[in-house]
């Protein structure tokens, strides 16, 4: 599958590389991967799987499943938040965490991290670490979600047009006003964070750049089809 490992490396450093040249290859992956369904676990009371479902199904059903939301930081200590692109069904145009999404079918929950990282602002830090899990219950959406932290240093992020329609590194001040000043264009998910203590509480350290192998990276797949959840699951 070397068009998925080279979609990843190009796309990583994207402002380094020709646009021509990425179009062709976004609109080649996009077309070999627009079939493809998305395919999660479904979990028990005890958050563990006994079922892998197609994630629309978890949805409509409801089903408990997982989730990750994922905080990003600069090296000075500012906050990533992204504004979703205006095509989501959820909060579309409202400034959200640095990345969520779904854990996938066989998908531990720190790779599903550094995977949204990676497909929606195109940075692969090194790691990432967990400050908080929230069970599943009908205000999350029956998605038993995992918070967790990132750091980068030299990388900056590309946002991915499909997903996210901007972005900007906040420090805990310029982010108070904006909680505090306009806070209607937040989404539940960030006003979750911030009320429960867990921004730039613990800044996490900057990671070694994770070197993964092409089977790997391969793995790494931009989501088209994944649905929309409540509070504070904004995938």
């Amino acid at each position: 599958m070397w068009y998925l490992t080279y979609y990843q490396r190009g796309f990583s450093g994207c402002a380094q590389h020709n646009p021509t040249q990425l179009n062709m290859i976004e609109t080649i992956y996009q077309q070999l991967i627009e079939d493809i369904t998305e395919f999660v676990e479904v979990v028990d009371e005890n958050d563990k799987p006994f079922m892998v479902m197609p994630v629309n199904d978890v949805h409509t059903q409801p089903l408990r499943h997982r989730v990750v939301l994922t905080l990003l930081y600069d090296d000075g200590g500012r906050l990533y938040l992204q504004r979703r692109a205006k095509t989501k069904k959820l909060y579309p145009g409202r400034w959200d965490l640095s990345s969520t999404g779904h854990v996938k079918a066989g998908e531990s929950r720190e790779h599903a991290a550094l995977r949204e990282l990676n497909e929606e602002l195109r940075v692969f830090p090194g790691k990432v670490n967990l400050l908080a899990q929230i069970p599943a219950t009908p205000e999350t959406d029956f998605a038993v979600i995992s918070l967790f932290s990132a750091r980068v240093g030299g990388d900056k992020p590309c946002p991915n047009p499909e997903e996210v329609a901007e972005g900007l590194f906040l420090d805990q001040e310029e982010f108070a006003a904006m909680y505090e000043g306009f806070r209607e264009l937040l989404t539940p998910a960030v006003i979750w964070a911030a009320e429960n203590g867990h921004l730039f509480s613990d800044l996490p350290d900057i990671g070694d750049p994770a070197e993964l192998t092409d089977d790997e990276l391969a793995d790494v797949e931009i989501d088209e089809d994944s649905s929309e959840d409540d509070l504070p699951d904004d995938n």
